[in-house]
């Protein structure tokens, strides 16, 4: 019975690693309630408006961070002209708000970015928001656990724009007590004008053309011990499409590869020949 709880517990996990992406703007799964043991506070502002965070993502994928080694060079890219210009400057401000929920075996803590003062869909942004933080404690449930179940979340902004948010999450969740902790990284980019969750989908052409333009850029950040994971026939069966996050001078992928955590990103002016025609690049290209 323990063994088939820790497959079903595990499954649980793998399905909450996907990004929170949608069209509607929210994610599948309702919040974790006050009332099931947790708690929620607004925490000081962790973003104030105009500026944009720092925080950076090592993947997008789910993998023992016991063999975490650092598998790519960061490259350094000036922000482009328009993603400073569309950059938040007093639209809104940002605070970090928490839940926590230690009951029944249940170790909860998890923190994410909540908007105030934005025009309108500020309620429909934060849903998203917050979904996609309790995604994984949704997922898992609140009920009382056999063994101590520990789930620690915590989000940032990568970019904060006046109509575009990108919103990442890095999660380590630990199954048993003698289990492996692992760790990996959701995104949910919102539309701030309308709510609307973009998908990579909504915003990239993924044919073979960009992922030829993305294995360059792959190649010179990968370390050699992952050469071969840098193809553009690799990229394309192993590029995460759920953990695409933006910062003022690129876009960043996570790629599953060999259970390590992989990253790749790619500058404005590049990514330009594949992207939608969705209004969201306005704001970098």
């Amino acid at each position: 019975m323990k063994k088939i709880l820790m497959i079903l517990l595990s499954a649980a996990i793998l399905a909450s690693s996907a990004a929170c992406q949608g069209q509607n703007g929210s994610s599948s799964g309702s919040s974790v309630p006050a009332s099931s043991g947790g708690s929620t506070s607004v925490g000081s502002s962790s973003a104030a408006s105009g500026t944009s965070s720092s925080a950076s993502f090592s993947s997008g994928v789910t993998s023992d961070t016991s063999s975490v080694t650092p598998a790519f060079q960061d490259t350094s890219r000036a922000p482009t002209v328009k993603a400073e210009a569309s950059k938040n400057d007093g639209n809104y401000k940002i605070k970090s708000v928490d839940y926590t929920l230690k009951k029944d075996n249940n170790d909860y803590s998890v923190s994410y970015p909540q908007l105030t003062g934005l025009a309108s869909q500020q309620d429909k942004v934060n849903a998203a928001i917050k979904n996609c933080a309790l995604k994984t404690v949704n997922s898992l449930g609140t009920g009382a656990k056999k063994v101590k179940t520990k789930v620690k979340t915590t989000g940032d902004a990568t970019y904060q724009g006046k109509t575009f948010i990108s919103v990442g999450f890095n999660e380590y969740v630990t199954l048993s007590p003698k289990g492996k902790t692992t760790h990996a990284l959701r995104t949910v980019n919102l539309n701030l004008s309308t709510g609307a969750v973009l998908s990579f989908s909504d915003l990239i052409k993924g044919n073979d053309s960009f992922y030829a333009a993305l294995a360059k850029d792959a190649k010179a950040q990968f370390s050699s011990e992952y050469a071969s994971e840098s193809t553009a026939s690799a990229l394309k069966k192993n590029l995460d499409k759920n953990s695409m996050y933006f910062t003022e001078s690129g876009v960043g992928f996570a790629v599953t590869s060999q259970s390590k955590l992989l990253r790749v990103t790619i500058g404005y002016n590049e990514i330009k020949p594949f992207i939608s025609n969705n209004a969201v690049w306005k704001n970098f290209i």
